[in-house]
């Protein structure tokens, strides 16, 4: 890639399988020395093989097994967690004093998705002393709390400026939002009887029990022309009742799920 050269030294740990996403779409695979245990793919090179090499750690370990859970065993898991303030998520000190990266991206939007922010924020106060031996500089945590589609194509640049490629942040949130908006284009440009509604869709994002898509969701729902049945001011995910979903009137419903394992699949079938 052309423009400025990312800082001198940059070592990235991405403890979001979305921002490792970012980190590969920003040219700056090779900069990223630990990601956690769900990140299977890295565009620009190829992530498990750097895994297996040694090349690249896996810095978080779960309490959630997605390959021998149900969905509701999985359910009620994250629910007790969530009532006694324990994480789910945990940081590997060892793997990450191996990989002592300068710069960690996280989030603070949902501890049920990732690490906690305080988690994140407790391991730096604790190993940066150990980080900075090696590394000659204090290690900056940025976090990633995006709620619109216009939020997550800031985080392209929030995460192209602290590596010193604003520029590359700046190309790709275009490319991102020019995208969204040639799609909702599209869709306008389609001639329909005025008394044609616009389908009603429902993305629903876990199903024992259901959740519908939040934040971000909706809004792309009607980038493609169509209603959100749930959640239209775009807050958290929610969970529904399925007499409430039968009767809500849909059209068309979505399965984008998180990651279920083989259990969780087995199971709906």
């Amino acid at each position: 890639m052309t423009g400025a050269s990312p800082i001198e030294g940059l070592r990235i740990c991405s403890l979001l399988p979305s921002s490792t996403d970012i980190v590969g779409r920003l040219g700056l695979q090779d900069y990223l020395v630990a990601c956690t245990h769900c990140c299977n793919e890295l565009p620009g090179r190829d992530l498990l093989n750097a895994v297996s090499a040694g090349e690249l750690q896996r810095v978080t370990v779960s309490a959630i097994d997605p390959d021998t859970m149900t969905q509701a065993e999985i359910d009620l898991k994250v629910k007790q967690s969530v009532h006694h303030g324990v994480s789910l998520y945990q940081l590997d000190d060892a793997k990450l004093k191996i990989a002592h990266p300068t710069m960690i991206l996280t989030q603070a939007l949902c501890t049920v998705c990732a690490t906690s922010y305080s988690t994140v924020i407790d391991t730096c106060n604790r190993l940066g002393d150990t980080f900075k031996e090696k590394t000659g500089c204090d290690v900056k945590v940025l976090n990633l709390e995006p709620h619109s589609c216009k939020d997550v194509a800031r985080t392209f640049v929030e995460v192209a400026e602290h590596c010193g490629v604003k520029e590359r942040g700046e190309a790709l949130r275009d490319e991102f939002m020019d995208g969204m908006q040639r799609i909702q284009a599209a869709v306008e440009s389609v001639e329909l009887p005025t008394s044609t509604r616009k389908p009603r869709v429902y993305v629903v994002e876990w199903l024992d029990p259901p959740f519908d898509g939040g934040h971000w969701v909706p809004e792309q729902i009607r980038y493609g022309g169509c209603d959100p049945v749930f959640n239209p001011e775009c807050d958290r995910s929610k969970q529904r009742s399925w007499k409430e979903i039968a009767e809500s009137d849909i059209d068309v419903v979505l399965e984008s799920q998180g990651r279920t394992g083989s259990a969780g699949a087995k199971q709906f079938e």
